[in-house]
């Protein structure tokens, strides 16, 4: 079992690069008998804030790109992942992960 995390500019050039993940109609499959994917999309890097009242003082930003996660069962996709460019290291604290 490996996990991997997926960073891309936005979901469409996910897509574009990662054809494998996607079903016919050309929405992400979230799992096969060989991978499971978590299409993360934005990550929230500070939290909005808010006053006792409710009144937004801060909104939430984010990091840049869109995020995806995902978990091989076997390495037979590995390769196509790698040439697609869209691997990263896994980052310290991640804002989701698999149980």
């Amino acid at each position: 079992m490996l996990d991997l995390y997926i960073h891309a500019a936005t979901e469409a050039a996910a897509k574009a690069a990662l054809p494998a993940l996607l079903d016919a109609e050309g929405n992400w499959c979230l799992g096969s008998h060989r991978w499971c994917f978590d299409p993360v999309g934005a990550v929230v890097d500070t939290p909005a804030s808010f006053d006792a009242a409710g009144n937004l003082l801060a909104a939430a930003t984010f990091l840049p790109g869109w995020q995806g996660n995902l978990r091989l069962l076997d390495e037979s996709l590995l390769p196509t992942l790698e040439a697609s460019g869209l691997l990263i290291a896994a980052p310290a604290t991640p804002a989701r992960f698999w149980a």
